[in-house]
């Protein structure tokens, strides 16, 4: 099964022009302020969590990265927010500039260790009791790195260097009497990747 798939980015502008009204979702996650390229094949979320997995293998390709401590929170009092999609773009003469990387639903529903328990649908958030008019965001931690794989850079780039990364979540939000708008949130981070050819012109 493919976990990450790439689409061109006629298709994500296509998605993307369908608007969306102000967003009430935060998109966060922490990593001490890097995040390296990995030369290596590692496991999924999915692959790590799904219990119907017996034989577990790294299912995601070399070179990968990870997002740690993923967060999204809601803070939309009247409605719930579904996760459609996240997908994930580098930028940089390093990669590709025609296409964009989108995090397969299994994937995303796996974020939280207990796989099989969550759908995508973060919950209204609530007003404060205490004061009647704080509100109390609904909160959903992933419990399990956004990984990000397959990733290639041709021999010669494949040098030191640092780019700029960008997560989008794109959803919909729902009210109780059924109306539906989409959202989407842009957050951005720096990727390093350390070069396994950082001598390209073979001088010494």
């Amino acid at each position: 099964m493919v976990r990450f798939a790439l689409i061109s980015l006629i298709a994500l502008f296509a998605c993307l022009s369908c608007g969306g009204a102000k967003s009430d979702l935060d998109v966060t996650y922490s990593d001490s302020g890097t995040v390296y390229l990995i030369p290596a094949d590692t496991q999924s979320c999915y692959m790590k969590y799904d219990g119907t997995v017996t034989v577990k293998t790294n299912d995601v390709s070399s070179k990968y990265f990870q997002l740690k401590n993923f967060k999204l929170v809601w803070n939309n009092t009247e409605s719930v927010f579904e996760v459609a999609l996240i997908q994930v773009t580098l930028q940089g003469s390093a990669f590709s500039q025609s296409s964009a990387m989108i995090v397969s639903s299994n994937e995303v529903y796996s974020l939280n260790s207990t796989h099989g328990t969550w759908s995508g649908v973060i919950p209204k958030a609530k007003i404060d009791s205490t004061d009647g008019k704080t509100v109390v965001p609904s909160v959903f931690n992933a419990t399990c790195p956004l990984t990000i794989g397959g990733i290639s850079i041709p021999q010669n780039l494949d040098v030191d260097f640092q780019a700029t990364g960008q997560v989008q979540v794109i959803g919909v939000k729902r009210d109780d009497q059924g109306n539906e708008e989409p959202v989407t949130v842009t957050n951005y981070f720096s990727i390093n990747n350390i070069g396994l050819n950082n001598n390209p012109s073979g001088s010494q």
